[in-house]
């Protein structure tokens, strides 16, 4: 049986896939593993890795936590930044 849990990242990650317009073919090749691995990913049959996390993380722009539904917070702070850092015209000030 699948837990609540395990039903979020799966969820979230088909979900952030697809709005973001990435096959999963594209997507497993972008943080390193087989098409078929990412499907059970998706199908909540098997859970990735801290590693493969991060690497989700990273390619679908989310933080780690909302990616496996510890959060309802979409974007890392980090990401936040980095996106306003790419602003036309914008000065960052530490």
């Amino acid at each position: 049986m699948i837990d609540t849990e395990e039903k979020d990242f799966s969820k979230r990650l088909r979900s952030l896939r697809e709005m973001k317009g990435i096959t999963r073919k594209e997507l497993a090749e972008m943080i390193g593993v087989s098409e078929s691995t990412l499907q059970r990913w998706e199908r909540g049959l098997t859970l990735p890795s801290l590693k493969y996390i991060k690497k989700l993380a990273i390619a679908l722009e989310v933080s780690e936590d909302y990616l496996v539904g510890k959060s309802d917070v979409l974007l890392a702070t980090n990401s936040i930044e980095a996106k306003i850092k790419r602003l036309p015209g914008f000065a960052w000030e530490n």
